[in-house]
């Protein structure tokens, strides 16, 4: 047998184990292979490149029927070449700019970087509701203060870290 020559086996045969009936590949339909264990497929791999994970008929390059696990980090890419990542290392989801999360059904709510400015847009019908005991404002560093909201008793305005206006 030289490097040139193939294995051939009859279109309606497997590549198994002679222990082990359960366990092998197979080809389920033309340019198409299927890897069954257990006596049931659990990757199929199509003549156009879809890989199906516990799918049959997978739709996409990678189409996994049952929950995915990660172990590291994953990158998402986008048409703006931005990307998304989620971190492992550093327990975050990093949004490149003009990458958006978009929350609700008619995804009405965005939030986002633009390369200059962080923005949330809400788009929708409703309010935009920032609920807390006390909403503070602050500065990047978080030491200096820039309003201050407290429904129960005041609203409270500063500059320079110096109260400017308080209602009661």
């Amino acid at each position: 047998w030289t490097s040139s020559e193939h294995i051939r086996i009859p279109d309606n045969n497997v590549f198994g184990f002679a222990t082990d009936t359960n366990t092998y590949i197979g080809r389920p339909a033309a340019d198409t292979i299927a890897f069954t264990h257990g006596g049931g497929e659990k990757v199929r791999i199509t003549s156009s490149g879809d890989v199906g994970i516990n799918s049959t008929a997978p739709a996409a390059k990678l189409d996994v029927n049952g929950t995915s696990q990660f172990q590291d980090d994953v990158t998402f890419q986008t048409a703006n070449s931005k990307n998304l990542v989620l971190d492992k290392s550093d327990n975050s989801l990093k949004f490149g700019d003009n990458v958006k999360a978009k929350l609700g059904d008619s995804q009405d709510l965005e939030i986002y970087h633009d390369s200059s400015h962080s923005v949330i847009k809400d788009a929708g019908t409703g309010m935009l509701k920032l609920l807390s005991t006390t909403l503070s404002i602050k500065n990047t560093a978080d030491n200096s203060n820039s309003a201050i909201f407290s429904p129960a008793s005041s609203v409270s305005f500063f500059h320079s870290g110096n109260k400017r206006f308080e209602t009661t």
